[in-house]
């Protein structure tokens, strides 16, 4: 798991590699659970990237740019580049917010894009109830 969290300000994930799998309920974030925005993740695999499966809890495979439920601050950017991209078994690229503010730019560049069985790939605000 690679977090990169923030209470007060912005923090940037970035991943350059050949391949990246993300598997068994693994995550790269990027967060902010306070004031102020979350950052920035970018994955660039000059082959190939996969998000796959979930841990035994049922938790997926996913990376992500979000705020958390009680924050205050717009979410961070997405960017995955790469020829090619599978996103499966309930693995998940996402960027939320689910505090005050709104959710980042979720950008895939790549030649090939497979999303399949209970695949998720979103960018969602959701307001806190008063």
């Amino acid at each position: 798991m690679l977090k990169a969290g923030s209470a007060s300000g912005k923090v940037l994930a970035q991943v350059d590699t050949d391949n990246r799998r993300i598997l068994d309920g693994a995550e790269l974030s990027a967060y902010t659970s306070g004031m102020g925005d979350a950052g920035d993740v970018t994955v660039t695999a000059t082959d190939k990237i996969e998000v796959i499966g979930t841990d035994a809890e049922g938790n997926p495979s996913n990376i992500n740019a979000l705020v958390t439920a009680r924050a205050t601050g717009n979410g961070g950017n997405l960017t995955i580049n790469t020829p090619s991209l599978l996103v499966t078994d309930k693995g998940e690229l996402t960027v939320e917010t689910r505090g005050n503010g709104t959710a980042g730019n979720l950008l895939i560049n790549t030649q090939t894009l497979t999303v399949t069985n209970n695949a998720t790939v979103s960018a969602a605000t959701s307001s806190p109830s008063p």
